[in-house]
């Protein structure tokens, strides 16, 4: 069979691919429910507040992922609780109601044991990458009530849908084919974070807004301080959650396997 023209499959409408770090595919913004995950730190306020002007029907979620008792047997001097009570300041300005939700258990068995177990064996596990894929991406969405809600996050990453590639063998149903979520970079490809969220299940991914995706985190920083969030001074935080920032991680491996058991 002689091939097709290129310029004939050129012509057919293609809409091949388009942004969806704002944009849901269906229904009016009014309607739309969507739950933006909140950390306490500039880069998730600045996501929420994008959403809030967006008109959006619009709630917050700060998700618990790790419970200092199982290590200490007490919750003072725990860093989710400064961080919870920064999401809710920011919640109380922008006018959206927010809650807490407990996954430090998913968190324990999906992503700190497995990781544990490889650090026994001697291998290098990525937790960040197994959080965003069994609990952010996982567990959480498991927990939204509305069960087709979106989920926004404070990543710097992109996504985009489209059909598989026109060719002579899907050029009269092409319009039939349904889109595919596809992760993509952001424009700050200093700050992109694709990588750890490569591994989230398409379904979820199907969900996902990235509402910091075509910015900066420079401009991140300037509109949090421009709208006078009350995260708009914070440092970013690094590290794993359960190490901790003031922790040195070769302290956190030789603690005692047997007092990190779990309740």
């Amino acid at each position: 069979m002689k091939a097709w023209p290129t310029a004939l499959l050129r012509s057919v409408p293609m809409l091949r691919t388009r942004s969806a770090s704002l944009a849901p595919q269906k229904g009016d913004k009014a309607t739309m429910v969507v739950v933006v995950a909140m950390s306490g730190g500039v880069d998730s306020s600045v996501a929420a507040k994008l959403l809030a002007e967006q008109d959006y029907d619009l709630s917050a979620v700060f998700m618990r992922n790790w419970d200092t008792r199982d290590e200490s047997g007490s919750d003072h001097g725990c860093e989710w609780k400064k961080d919870w009570e920064d999401v809710q300041r920011v919640c109380r300005m922008l006018d959206i109601p927010c809650k807490l939700v407990d996954l430090s258990r998913e968190y324990w068995n999906r992503v700190f044991e497995p990781a544990l177990a490889m650090w026994e064996d001697g291998d290098t596990p990525n937790p960040d990458i197994w959080c965003n894929r069994e609990v952010k991406f996982g567990a959480l969405i498991d927990n939204l009530t509305e069960k087709d809600a979106w989920l926004a996050t404070g990543h710097y990453a992109d996504k985009s849908w489209a059909r598989p590639s026109l060719s002579p063998s899907n050029l009269f149903a092409y319009d039939k084919i349904p889109t595919r979520p596809q992760l993509r970079r952001p424009a700050d490809r200093t700050k992109d974070q694709t990588y750890y969220l490569s591994a989230i299940p398409e379904t979820s991914l199907a969900r996902a807004l990235f509402p910091l995706a075509p910015y900066k985190k420079t401009e991140v920083r300037e509109m949090a301080q421009k709208w006078n969030l009350p995260t708009a001074s914070r440092e970013e935080s690094m590290g794993l959650c359960f190490v901790g920032e003031k922790r040195k991680f070769d302290d956190f491996i030789l603690y005692p396997a047997q007092t990190r058991s779990h309740r």
